[in-house]
């Protein structure tokens, strides 16, 4: 697998997991979320792939609640997958510096989760990373996605927003930080519409797709391979 080492996020390792949740509403909620919907699938010792794993949070989660599980986690930052890999240590897990995209994996894994792991790509290289984790998958494997959402029209963009912005405002965060950060959309995160990821995950072959969870200008959806 080809090595990569940059990423977009808008914080390093070092203060990701410190500010996070001073930008993305319920951003701890929603792992739960995904835990829980993992349960409810059942496998018995899942082999999980988190791509897109950033410090290892979700992953750091799961494995109190999957003990059985094994994961193989992957970020194009090098920085996130040391930080991921000093936070997991000695847990025998399986770890490679790639994105989404380039994923050679091939019917291997129960789960693929990718938590704001894809709205930092362009429509076609989303298109990519959606494929390249339904092939990593099993068949009647689910695919768990996470992602900044686009609403449906200006005046709903606008709305969203301003109530973004006002949830950084309350966690705390300066008036410029949270200017710069809404900034980031369409320059370095591209979010899409919630029936342009539905129409990319039926395109790339899940049988079933499903909305886990929408709140501010964040969604998640699963997918059943």
């Amino acid at each position: 697998m080809t090595m990569k080492q940059h990423n977009s996020s808008a914080f390093g390792a070092w203060e990701y997991d410190r500010r996070i949740t001073t930008v993305i509403p319920y951003y701890m909620d929603m792992c739960a979320q995904i835990l829980d919907l993992a349960a409810a699938f059942s496998f018995e010792k899942p082999n999980w792939l988190d791509t897109g794993c950033g410090t290892g949070t979700l992953v750091q989660m799961a494995q109190e609640r999957f003990p059985d599980a094994s994961f193989t986690l992957c970020d194009p930052s090098q920085e996130m997958l040391c930080t991921t890999a000093r936070r997991l240590a000695n847990k025998g897990y399986s770890f490679f510096c790639i994105p989404s995209q380039e994923m050679d994996f091939i019917e291997e894994f129960d789960i693929v989760t990718a938590v704001f792991a894809h709205h930092y790509l362009s429509l076609e290289q989303r298109k990519q990373a959606v494929s390249r984790c339904c092939s990593a998958l099993k068949k009647g494997g689910v695919f768990i996605s996470f992602e900044n959402v686009l609403p449906n029209s200006k005046a709903g963009k606008t709305a969203g927003l301003k109530r973004w912005a006002y949830f950084q405002q309350q966690k705390g965060r300066k008036k410029e930080e949270i200017r710069a950060h809404l900034q980031r959309m369409n320059q370095q995160v591209f979010p899409i519409t919630l029936k342009q990821q539905t129409a990319i995950l039926q395109e790339c072959g899940f049988k079933t797709v499903e909305l886990l969870w929408a709140s501010y200008m964040q969604a998640g959806l699963y997918a059943v391979k």
